[in-house]
């Protein structure tokens, strides 16, 4: 008796086709059902969210700065003491190396321009880096809770943990919610935890609200061991002393 297919998925038993090649008739059992293409269907639903997924976190792009920092290195920023211990830092970085910088100080003092200094050269010798806002950090981690997200939180872990040097720029600011200081917490012990090379930059007043909100003393125990070298920034803002005049006119206006 001749053994008729059947459809692995229903059971539904194929059906026979004849057709004609060049006089010489061929049979085919072909399926009477669709299930092979639902399933080819649902096998796409679940592969595309991950191809976007993987398209979606190349928002971060390892080895970029933002535009505001990209023309500056160390061949045309002011010297300083701290300025030599970066030239140092960078130019003897090595692959696994751990202990960054944590540079405190009022915003315009030239702290994020060192850092991006650092990323230039280390750069340059071939090794990759991550230079984040965190606020924007956190707000991607926010968004990954949406079901609707083309990322997962654990797409922007991966990424982390694929690069040589990690700078958190703007440290602490914006997280006054209980979700966006759980999510820090996560980051800095993410990082700690797979040994990656850190530093920040942070304002003291940000840092001190930091510091007095809940449960945030697993942030700051991590943060002090992975970023050793901490220098005061106590000088002048540029950006105020380039915008003095604007300052002072505004002042004007405000008196009249």
């Amino acid at each position: 008796m001749e053994f008729v297919k059947r459809c692995r998925i229903c059971g539904r038993e194929y059906k026979l086709h004849k057709y004609d090649v060049k006089g010489h008739v061929k049979s085919i059992y072909i399926p009477d059902c669709d299930c092979s293409q639902r399933q080819f269907e649902e096998i796409e639903a679940k592969t595309k969210p991950d191809i976007r997924r993987q398209v979606k976190s190349n928002i971060f792009q390892p080895n970029t700065l933002p535009p505001l920092f990209e023309r500056f290195n160390f061949g045309n920023v002011q010297n300083s003491p701290v300025k030599r211990h970066c030239i140092e830092f960078a130019r003897s970085y090595s692959k696994g190396r751990q202990g960054g910088f944590a540079f405190i100080g009022l915003t315009g003092c030239g702290k994020s321009v060192l850092l991006a200094c650092v990323c230039q050269e280390i750069a340059s010798r071939g090794f990759s880096f991550l230079f984040l806002n965190t606020a924007g950090l956190l707000d991607r981690f926010i968004q990954s809770l949406d079901f609707a997200s083309d990322y997962k939180s654990s797409d922007i872990f991966k990424m982390l943990r694929a690069v040589d040097f990690v700078v958190l720029d703007d440290f602490g600011r914006d997280c006054c919610s209980k979700k966006r200081r759980e999510f820090l917490f996560r980051v800095i012990e993410e990082l700690d935890s797979y040994e990656k090379c850190v530093s920040i930059s942070a304002n003291p007043d940000v840092l001190a609200y930091l510091k007095s909100s809940p449960a945030t003393d697993g942030i700051f125990d991590r943060l002090s061991a992975m970023c050793p070298r901490q220098y005061i920034f106590k000088g002048k803002s540029f950006r105020r002393d380039v915008k003095k005049d604007y300052f002072e006119s505004l002042r004007a206006y405000e008196d009249d």
